[in-house]
């Protein structure tokens, strides 16, 4: 007897409980995939008032170590006495050092492909089960977040967003039936960051998990998936703890907060309050959304809870959504609570990991709802994304590193960058074994410098010395071959100052002390030629201060007022002085 046809696979519906999607088309004839990926365009604008991938802070300890170093080490920290990271280290930096030095912004560009990247993946693991519109709008969900700026701006995120691109491509994978291939991005994903250990049971758990042949994925399948990650994991662990041995890599800082229950508890609430506000891009109090935004996601959840309440229909929808939700806290879970060792101290970039996990389950309960609320949500999370404040365009004299936003990494992105122009203008070359002065610099913001490797870095000379000024008022006689002023009211904010005319200044006043005011009046004669650059408001000040305390001293008035030249520091000096 023949065999009855076998009846086609029904397309799914918006709201079945168990559904297996038509194939989905590829990338480029699928508008929402496409959708997904423009998302990212919004994250660019919301970061143009900064310098986005500038290197800073910690870049110059990796741009150290792969550029200066020779031949790379794989097994090492890689610029880091900390963390085992090769590929977001070693590889990364090896690969983009040069371009990251000449041109910064096409590596923020590649940091926006690759992010773009990982929110289509998350779209097209979910479409197996989803709907496009539901699929589209949880890829879009890490894509616009505030804390997205700093991942695009900072070289260093390249960490966050190699582990999010390899987990997404291993979500990806099991939702195609490759299994080995999720095994492979995962692992990928453990060499980018450690974060990604939340990756492995999240995995396992994959609603959308599915077989070769497309069907879902059952119990004995994800027993197989589960032994496959835990193997993965070991094996990481293993090679992780006996390079850290090897390299003398250092425990991970733990919180101030202490080590009791309480105090644990504290830490955990805080990486959770963290998390869940940058999830919202509410947590710069600064924020045109921050008032309102959390009220009208509430707005946009209401429909579920009415139809779950009044509807069995609605309450059928979210048993459905159940999986999912239990899969968004362990991801989100598993990936927030390694962020409560640094406590007190805050980086949103930090967020957009655990945030795929909120995306997946706000959106899983709004499928309970008419898709209109689905782009309600988006809608509302591009308006706070745009609206996010922008970065300062002048660089403040004082900050706090606590809160390190996008707003501080663009203060201490513009000073490197500016110290870096203005030095490399002033002096193109330097001889080997240079020492490098900085006058009046900015409080908190030494560590962007990563002393001395981002100047050893900008002159390719491991030999190349940077020192305080406190030495050079010891030692005025000490040869110098630059010194680089910061200018709190001037523009730009950074000058040049001429070693000769320093060392003049220092011995001038070493003079005024000893009450030598003759020998300060010979020492400061030709201060201005000297010191041809007048942009460095505040050492012509400090110049102009010693030669009046000296005519003061010599009792010739009439002269030292016109040399003060109106500067409210020089009083302010010479009545401290003579107090």
């Amino acid at each position: 007897m023949r065999r009855p046809p076998r009846p086609p696979a029904r397309i799914a519906q918006p709201h079945a409980v168990h559904t297996v999607e038509a194939p989905v088309a590829a990338l480029w004839r699928d508008p929402w995939g496409l959708a997904v990926a423009l998302a990212v365009v919004a994250v660019l604008l919301a970061a143009r008032s900064g310098l986005p991938g500038e290197p800073v802070a910690d870049d110059f300890g990796f741009l150290h170590r792969a550029l200066l170093s020779g031949s790379p080490d794989w097994l090492g920290g890689g610029g880091s006495p900390l963390y085992w990271r090769p590929l977001s280290r070693q590889l990364y930096y090896r690969l983009l050092g040069p371009l990251m030095l000449s041109h910064p912004l096409l590596v923020a560009l590649l940091h926006a492909l690759l992010f773009a990247a990982a929110g289509v993946l998350l779209y097209r693991a979910l479409r197996p089960a989803w709907p496009a519109p539901a699929a589209a709008a949880a890829g879009a969900f890490p894509l616009l977040l505030e804390a997205d700026r700093q991942l695009l701006a900072w070289p260093s995120c390249a960490q966050d967003l190699l582990a999010l691109l390899f987990g997404m491509a291993a979500l990806h994978a099991l939702s195609r039936g490759r299994r080995p291939l999720a095994l492979g991005w995962l692992a990928l994903a453990l060499l980018s960051k450690e974060t990604a250990i939340a990756f492995a049971p999240a995995l396992a758990l994959w609603p959308a998990h599915r077989r070769a042949d497309g069907t879902p994925a059952r119990g004995p399948d994800r027993l197989r998936t589960a032994a496959g990650t835990a193997a993965v994991l070991a094996v990481w662990w293993l090679a992780h703890e006996w390079v850290s041995r090897r390299a003398g890599l250092l425990p991970p800082p733990q919180s101030a907060a202490g080590h009791g229950a309480s105090a644990l508890f504290a830490q955990a609430s805080w990486a959770v309050r963290g998390v869940w506000l940058d999830a919202l891009s509410v947590r710069d109090p600064g924020a045109a959304t921050a008032a309102w935004l959390p009220w009208a996601i509430l707005l946009v959840l209401a429909p579920t809870l009415t139809l779950v309440a009044t509807h069995p229909a609605g309450r059928q929808r979210l048993r459905a959504a159940l999986p999912w939700l239990g899969w968004a806290g362990v991801w989100a879970g598993i990936a927030t609570l390694p962020l409560a060792t640094f406590m007190p101290a805050w980086s949103s970039h930090r967020s957009v990991i655990p945030a795929v996990g909120i995306g997946v389950a706000l959106v899983a309960l709004l499928r309970a709802a008419p898709p209109v609320w689905l782009g309600v949500l988006t809608a509302l999370r591009l308006v706070s994304l745009l609206s996010s404040p922008v970065a300062p365009d002048r660089i403040g004299i004082a900050g706090s590193n606590v809160e390190f936003d996008f707003a501080r990494l663009t203060t201490l992105q513009r000073l490197a960058h500016q110290v870096h122009a203005t030095l490399l203008a002033a002096y193109p070359t330097l001889p080997r074994g240079a020492h490098v002065a900085r006058n009046q610099w900015p409080r908190g913001t030494l560590f962007a410098f990563q002393d001395p490797r981002a100047f050893q870095v900008w002159y390719r000379d491991t030999t190349l010395r940077v020192i305080e000024m406190a030495e050079m008022r010891a030692h005025p006689l000490h040869p110098l071959a630059a010194i680089v002023e910061f200018e709190p009211h001037r523009t730009p904010q950074v000058a040049m100052i001429s070693p000769l005319a320093l060392q003049h200044v220092l011995l001038a006043a070493d003079s005024l002390r000893l009450s030598r005011d003759d020998a300060v009046l010979a020492l400061l004669a030709d201060f201005e030629v000297l010191q041809a650059d007048t942009t460095c408001a505040v050492f012509m000040a400090t110049g102009l201060t010693v030669r009046a305390g000296a005519l003061l001293e010599l009792r010739r008035d009439a002269e030292a007022a016109p040399r003060c030249g109106g500067h409210s520091s020089t009083t302010r000096w010479w009545r401290t002085r003579t107090a």
